[in-house]
């Protein structure tokens, strides 16, 4: 009969075993009789406790197909493991079906007979911009490939680091297919954080692929510490030379989360905001810079983040729209920014963000394009760390597992990740315990890493773990392969007496699919010729966009004279995009054009934020 010390460890490792979230089975003898199955496999196998005890060929035969079978029998006949994908289906609940992974590994008992097969299965899942449906609601249609491919190319996190919260938010404009836009944050080899945003011109699958070669380039130089103007330069020179580069917009900027100083270096992006806590919003003061791929240089500006500045980095998408000026767009960000962040400083990111994208469209109408805000807070104060001393005992494990969930909580950690790493370092307490043979006394610490990778060490003086290598199976699977499950990576030293999880912990990347009517007219370009004096101007009404662009070059080749500049005259432009930018540097490095606009017309502040020279004219 078990005394109390041995049966709680036995009622704790029960709730560790049912609670984990892999399916986890034990099959025992040749007929592999089901001796054990934790909730998630019940729910996957669509099983009740009571049919444990009987032949799985009995219980899963009608869910599983004869190759699954005959793998399972594989690993007791042959001493092998096997790995195999299993659709499982419960005839009586097809709700509860699904693709799982499946692994099956010899049972070996002390003797290295094989006894059984320890199978274990998670299920197969694709990433999704749309958020999971609300009880009772039908579930969203499924997303065009392009879409999907666009939320698999953008990160669903970005990272949690100490002294710098960072959240993305990205709506997606229902017109015309995917969009351009992207961004990345990178940890820096010298503790830094680089935050990038950029727009590639165009939509669907050649801008995708744009995107995908642009924030390769910047992330893979970034992280391996190229500095972030030679960062630019090679984005300027790929741009160049992938299908649908050129025109495309970049802004990096890269913060140390110790000083708050921070470096921008931007190439005919919009320059990013940053709000005080007290409500003051105010654009950088970046100089103009022509897009990637056209001739011009890199815009840089440093400054320096005060406790509770909040850094917002963006693309044109939400500040632009036909019939008004980006100048309006930002005014009415920097308001939205104020105000939110004045109302309550400590306003969680994700719904700032969500505040400036709403602001914005109330003002300006839905967006044309897709929007995408990246805001990151600085602040001083230095990230808590864990330091607990506590036994190995059964009922020290609830103690241990509210400590190590506030540490979370107060350095920011999502719920779902705290979870998964609270549950872990209480199977490694638990763990320590038995691999030392009774309570041992135990130190668990834990730090936030500036790479954004919690990672917190169980200890003792005497060897409190087996390393993966050397851990028996049955220890494995109550053991290890439940902390590495639930968390990224476990280490074991070599003499055993200390275990350290590591989990990266980020804030998840908030997709919202924009599914207003939008305009679905058709903007036209118009251009006429007109004689001033001795000078021809060609007059432009309308957008210049990737739908107009061809034309007014074509207009532009009918006017032209040889040896004789074409005046451009863009006043009536409601709307110049990235494609039209692109166009404009290429005519007036042939030396065919000569730029004009009125003094605060849509076309004249593009243009003097992507370095483009041109005559100011009057308004009116």
């Amino acid at each position: 009969m078990l005394g109390p010390t041995e049966a709680a460890e036995a009622s704790g490792a029960r709730r560790l075993f049912d609670a984990a979230p892999m399916a986890l089975c034990q099959l025992e003898g040749p007929d592999l009789v089901l001796r054990a199955a934790n909730e998630a496999a019940r729910t996957a196998l669509g099983l009740e406790a009571v049919e444990l005890g009987r032949p799985t060929a009995e219980l899963l035969g009608s869910r599983f197909d004869p190759q699954a079978l005959a793998a399972l029998g594989a690993v007791v006949g042959a001493n092998v493991e096997r790995r195999f994908l299993q659709r499982t289906m419960d005839p009586d609940a097809p709700e509860l079906g699904g693709v799982y992974d499946f692994l099956a590994r010899p049972d070996v008992d002390g003797s290295g007979e094989v006894r059984g097969v320890l199978l274990f299965g998670r299920p197969m899942s694709v990433p999704s911009m749309e958020p999971e449906p609300e009880p009772g609601q039908p579930a969203a249609p499924p997303l065009p490939p392009d879409r999907a491919l666009q939320s698999a190319l953008l990160p669903g996190h970005t990272p949690i680091v100490p002294h710098l919260q960072v959240c993305a938010h990205v709506t997606v404009s229902p017109a015309g297919g995917a969009g351009g836009d992207w961004f990345e944050t990178v940890a820096l080899p010298d503790d830094r954080c680089a935050l990038v945003v950029g727009d590639v011109v165009g939509r669907g699958y050649p801008a995708l692929s744009a995107l995908a070669q642009l924030r390769a380039v910047a992330g893979n130089e970034l992280a391996e510490g190229v500095p972030v103007t030679e960062v630019v330069d090679h984005l300027d020179g790929c741009a160049r030379r992938v299908t649908g580069g050129r025109g495309s917009t970049v802004a990096i900027v890269v913060v140390d989360p110790a000083t708050g100083g921070y470096e921008v270096a931007q190439r005919g992006h919009v320059a990013p905001v940053v709000v005080t806590p007290d409500g003051h919003a105010r654009q950088l003061e970046v100089s103009p810079s022509p897009p990637l791929g056209v001739p011009g240089s890199t815009a840089r500006h440093t400054g320096s983040l005060r406790d509770g500045d909040v850094m917002v980095l963006f693309t044109d998408g939400l500040v632009a729209r036909t019939d008004a000026t980006i100048e309006s767009g930002l005014a009415r960000l920097c308001r939205g920014a104020a105000h939110a962040v004045a109302s309550r400083p400590d306003l969680p990111l994700a719904e700032l963000n969500r505040r400036l994208a709403d602001s914005v469209s109330l003002g300006l109408g839905r967006p044309e394009d897709d929007a995408t805000v990246l805001s990151a807070r600085f602040t001083e104060r230095e990230p808590p760390a864990l330091d607990v001393t506590t036994a190995s005992a059964p009922d020290d494990l609830p103690a241990v597992r509210t400590q190590v969930a506030a540490w979370l909580e107060d350095v920011s950690s999502p719920e779902d990740q705290a979870f998964a790493l609270v549950h872990a370092v209480a199977e490694a307490v638990a763990r320590a315990g038995t691999a030392a043979h009774g309570p041992a006394e135990l130190r668990v610490r834990g730090r936030l890493g500036v790479d954004g990778i919690a990672r917190v060490t169980v200890s003792s003086g005497r060897p409190v773990m087996e390393s993966p290598e050397r851990a028996r199976p049955d220890s494995w699977v109550s053991g290890l392969v439940m902390m590495l499950e639930l968390v990224d990576d476990v280490s074991v030293d070599e003499d055993g007496r200390s275990v350290t999880l590591s989990k990266a912990l980020g804030c998840p990347t908030v997709f919202v699919a924009d599914e207003g009517g939008g305009d679905d007219g058709i903007l036209l370009l118009d251009a006429f010729l007109v004689r001033e004096g001795a000078h021809r101007v060609l007059m432009v009404r309308g957008p210049v966009d990737l739908s107009t662009v061809e034309d007014l070059r074509l207009a532009v080749v009918a006017a032209a004279r040889p040896g004789e500049p074409l005046r451009l005259d863009l006043t009536g432009v409601n709307s110049l995009r990235s494609a039209g930018v692109t166009l404009l540097h290429t005519l007036l490095a042939r030396g065919q054009v000569v730029l004009r606009a009125a003094h605060g017309s849509p076309a004249s502040t593009v243009m003097r934020i992507t370095a483009l020279p041109f005559e100011s004219v009057p308004a009116g």
